[in-house]
Formats: C-alpha cells, sequence, structure tokens
C-alpha cells in the first residue's frame, strides 16, 4: 500500500524519485526500493515522507483515504493574546459567550475550553 501511495502523490507534486531520495536523505535506488514494495521504510523515513508529500501517516500506510495531514490545532494557545475574544470567535454566539465569566476565569481553564471547541469543531 505504501508503496503505490508513495509513487502516486510523488508523481501528483512533479518529482522526481531523486528528488525524494535527496530530500529525505536516502539514496535513490533505496527511494526505487520503497515505491517497488522491495523493502519498507523505517518509521523516520516514513515521517520525513510525510512531511515532504504534504500528507499524514495513517494515509501513507493505508489506514485513512483521508491525505489531510495532522495539524495540531492548539499549537498557537500560548501565543493568543486575547483568550477571551478567540472563545467568543470560536461560539460565535455573543450571547452564550457573554453567559460564561471568561474574564474571570485564568489561562489553563481558557485554553481548555478553545482547546475543546476546536476540537469538536474538527469533527463536523
Amino acid at each position: 500500500m505504501i508503496n503505490e501511495r508513495l509513487k502516486k502523490i510523488r508523481k501528483s507534486k512533479s518529482l522526481t524519485q531523486r528528488d525524494v531520495a535527496l530530500a529525505i536523505g536516502v539514496e535513490r535506488a533505496t527511494y526505487t526500493q520503497y515505491e517497488t514494495g522491495k523493502i519498507k521504510p523505517s518509521i523516520e523515513k516514513i515521517n520525513d515522507l510525510a512531511d515532504l508529500l504534504e500528507v499524514s501517516i495513517d494515509f501513507l500506510i493505508g489506514r485513512t483515504d483521508d491525505p489531510t495531514p495532522y495539524k495540531d490545532v492548539n499549537a498557537d494557545l500560548d501565543a493568543e493574546r486575547d483568550l477571551d475574544d478567540e472563545l467568543k470567535k470560536l461560539l460565535k454566539d455573543e450571547e452564550l459567550a457573554a453567559f460564561y465569566d471568561f474574564a474571570n476565569m485564568d489561562e489553563a481553564t481558557k485554553k481548555e475550553i478553545i482547546a475543546f471547541i476546536r476540537f469538536k469543531k474538527g469533527q463536523e
């Protein structure tokens, strides 16, 4: 499965086997063997391939047909300047947002609420 997906994605991105091999630090012959199924890449190389090809590891190994790479939706929470506004924006309902006393919540609680809402929205 991984060999077929590697070849298809590589071609769709107009990359040569040499391009991919150089990018992930293997010989072209080694990468060719990944695509033919003669050898399987290590987990480290699968991770490198997923990053390079902008797909999820689960997609590469056949666990899902969704190629969307994993994105940590909560990675920016420490950079949020105004957690109150972020909560209101996520809720998109000023009346509901006004119901909660965000101004008096600690930052950890605000981050938990934001992370939960983002998680739930991602399931839709």
